[in-house]
């Protein structure tokens, strides 16, 4: 939703993916990746092909552009008490598509973009349907927050080299879509394993990297419906034990080295209550 509202405070201009992470991530140090996934969103929310784009272009190399036509509209009349006035907002597709919601008592469902070729099964339409109600309506919303006098106006871009430079009590260090879990740090805290779902994977994997934000590395490929989790650093910081879980099926603690590798079967558990575990002193179990 940040990422559709600067581009409409710049319409019809360029607007370069530093522009949009200073502007809607301020206080974070997220990666060019979540960029792409939100345009990514805002694309399927709005059902456009890529290739054949009617909302948003993108730019190679410079960032992206907003090709709709967007046009503020005033309440039709003020209310006699006190609430906020309901506002219209209208984005008219580049092609033949038009979006409009109106904040008051509900949301008008808004009507899919007119195209030839096959739509799917009715529950995607419903689900399209529903993301751009959604979308528009946040829109609104968030706009009222920000009380903008017009589509023209717009907030200088942060800096930022001040951002990065910027004191916080924490420091980022993975910024991927979806989530991370159960990070723990290697004995001499420059590594971190933790667990997540790799792209394109179904199951959790254990990802390393170091403690600065850099690109993960994947260590296990659990394969079919099993999964890994529960990393667990030896004490000289060479290996990491782990569970891998297929449930109702098998559970087993596995061993591998921390820079990759083949792993190495320690023991079987039970499935149905996977257990907890650490390493001894002198790591010889």
């Amino acid at each position: 939703m940040g990422v559709l509202l600067v581009l409409v405070d710049h319409a019809d201009r360029v607007v370069s993916r530093d522009a949009l992470l200073a502007e809607v991530w301020p206080d974070t140090l997220p990666t060019d990746d979540v960029v792409t996934q939100a345009v990514t969103q805002l694309r399927k929310a709005f059902d456009e092909d890529r290739g054949n784009p009617r909302y948003i272009e993108t730019i190679a190399k410079n960032g992206y552009r907003l090709l709709a036509k967007v046009e503020w509209l005033s309440p039709e009349s003020t209310p006699a008490h006190d609430a906020e006035p309901a506002v219209d907002v209208e984005l008219i597709g580049a092609g033949n598509g038009t979006e409009t919601a109106r904040i008051d008592e509900h949301v008008d469902p808004v009507p899919l973009p007119v195209q030839a070729r096959p739509r799917g099964t009715w529950h995607s339409i419903l689900g399209v349907i529903a993301a751009v109600v959604v979308l528009v309506a946040g829109l609104v919303w968030w706009s009222m927050a920000r009380q903008s006098t017009a589509a023209s106006a717009a907030t200088p871009p942060l800096d930022p080299a001040k951002i990065a430079g910027a004191a916080r009590p924490y420091r980022l260090i993975t910024s991927m879509p979806g989530f991370e879990l159960a990070p723990t740090l290697s004995p001499d805290a420059a590594l971190v394993a933790y667990v997540a779902v790799p792209e394109g994977q179904r199951g959790t994997a254990i990802l390393v990297q170091t403690t600065d934000q850099t690109p993960p590395r994947q260590l296990t490929r659990p394969s079919g419906l099993a999964e890994d989790s529960a990393p667990s650093w030896s004490p000289d910081g060479r290996s990491i034990a782990f569970l891998r879980v297929e449930p109702g099926v098998s559970c087993e603690v596995l061993m591998i080295a921390a820079n990759g590798g083949a792993e190495r079967d320690i023991g079987a558990c039970d499935p149905r209550s996977p257990p907890t575990f650490e390493w001894t002193p002198t790591a010889a179990a």
